[in-house]
C-alpha cells in the first residue's frame, strides 16, 4: 500500500501555527491577570509595533477602550468555562477596528490563556436597491457610536404601510422598496445608509443633521402617490447618536434596544419606552396630518439601558 507523503513536510508546531494564523491576525498569550506572556502576528501592521514590544502589558492595551468593559466579562467567561466562543470588540488602532476574540484556558499549575484576535467576516452584501437588512444597518449604526462619530438616526415610520402595500404583487413590491431607499438616500444625502428593520418601519443613519420632517414628508409622498397609499402617514423620530452623555458602551446597548422597540411596536414603542418627554410637532400634509417627533436624547437613550449593579 502507497503513502502520499509531500517533500519538506513541517513541523508540528509550524503546522499548528500555519492553521492559527489561517483564521486570526494576532495571537496572544497571557497570565491570569491578562498580562501578556508572548505575543505572534501582524502587529506591525496594526499597530505599528513589534509584537514582543506588547509582553508585558495588559490584553486591554489591544483593545479600544469602549470595549474593556466587554473585554473583562469575557475573561471572566473563560476563567470560569475554560473557554469563550468569538466575541466581537475593536481594536485600539486607529480605525478602531472590528475583531473577532477568542479565548480558551491552559489549566496546569501556572495556567495561562491563548487568546486569538480575528478580523471579521465581510459583511453580508446590501439589497440591490440600496436598502440594507436590518442587522447590517444595526452594525453600521453601532460602528459610528463607538468611533465617537457624530452621528444622527433616523426612524420612519409608515403607518397603513399593510394596507397601502396589500394588493402589490412581489416585483411592485421590489420596486417600491427601490424607490425607498433612492429617496431616503438622496435627501438624507451622501455618507448615509437606510436599513429596512421591519415591513414599513426604516432607518437612517448619517454623520450630518437629518431633516427629519423632509426625510417623512417625502416618504409620505412617495408612498401615497401609489393606487393604495392615499391614507398613509409617517412618524419620524430623530435622535443624536453622539448627544446621549452616555459612555460609547452604553450608548450602543441603548441603541440596540431603541432599535429592537422600533422594529416591533414602531414610533409609538419607542416613544413609550425612550422618549418620555417627546416634544410632537404636527406637520400639515396632503391628506391627514402628518407628526414627527423628536425626543430628549440623553432621556431616550438613558431609559434604554438595562439596570446594572453599581461598580464596587
Amino acid at each position: 500500500m502507497s503513502q502520499f507523503a509531500p517533500p519538506g513536510r513541517s513541523a508540528p508546531r509550524d503546522r499548528l501555527l500555519a492553521f492559527a494564523f489561517a483564521g486570526a491576525d494576532l495571537l496572544i498569550e497571557t497570565a491570569p491577570d491578562a498580562t501578556i506572556t508572548w505575543a505572534a502576528g501582524a502587529f506591525n501592521v496594526r499597530f505599528g509595533r513589534p509584537a514582543e514590544s506588547f509582553i508585558g502589558c495588559n490584553l486591554a492595551s489591544l483593545i479600544a477602550p469602549a470595549d474593556h468593559e466587554a473585554l473583562a466579562r469575557t475573561l471572566v467567561g473563560v476563567t470560569l468555562r475554560g473557554h469563550t466562543s468569538p466575541v466581537v470588540l475593536h481594536l485600539n488602532d486607529t480605525a478602531a477596528s472590528p475583531c473577532a476574540l477568542a479565548a480558551l484556558k491552559l489549566p496546569g499549575p501556572h495556567p495561562r490563556l491563548c487568546v486569538t484576535l480575528s478580523p471579521l467576516p465581510a459583511s453580508p452584501p446590501a439589497k440591490s436597491d440600496g436598502v440594507q437588512p436590518g442587522p447590517v444597518f444595526a452594525r453600521e449604526a453601532e460602528a459610528r457610536l463607538r468611533t465617537r462619530q457624530a452621528t444622527v438616526l433616523g426612524l420612519l415610520d409608515v403607518k397603513g404601510w399593510a394596507e397601502a402595500t396589500a394588493s402589490l404583487n412581489g416585483s411592485e413590491r421590489g420596486t417600491l422598496r427601490e424607490e425607498i431607499g433612492e429617496a431616503l438616500g438622496s435627501v438624507a444625502g451622501p455618507d448615509t445608509t437606510v436599513g429596512e428593520l421591519a415591513e414599513g418601519r426604516y432607518g437612517v443613519v448619517s454623520r450630518r443633521q437629518l431633516d427629519i420632517a423632509m426625510l417623512a414628508s417625502g416618504l409620505e409622498a412617495l408612498i401615497r402617490a401609489g393606487p393604495a397609499g392615499r391614507s398613509v402617514s409617517v412618524d419620524g423620530n430623530a435622535i443624536g447618536l453622539a448627544e446621549s452623555g452616555l459612555e460609547p458602551a452604553q450608548a450602543v446597548r441603548a441603541l440596540r434596544f431603541a432599535l429592537s422597540k422600533f422594529a416591533e411596536g414602531g414610533s409609538s414603542a419607542v416613544a413609550s419606552s425612550g422618549c418620555r418627554r417627546a416634544r410632537r410637532l404636527h406637520r400639515p400634509g396632503p391628506g391627514t396630518g402628518q407628526c414627527i417627533a423628536r425626543c430628549d436624547h440623553g432621556a431616550a437613550f438613558r431609559s434604554g439601558l438595562p439596570a446594572r449593579r453599581a461598580p464596587r
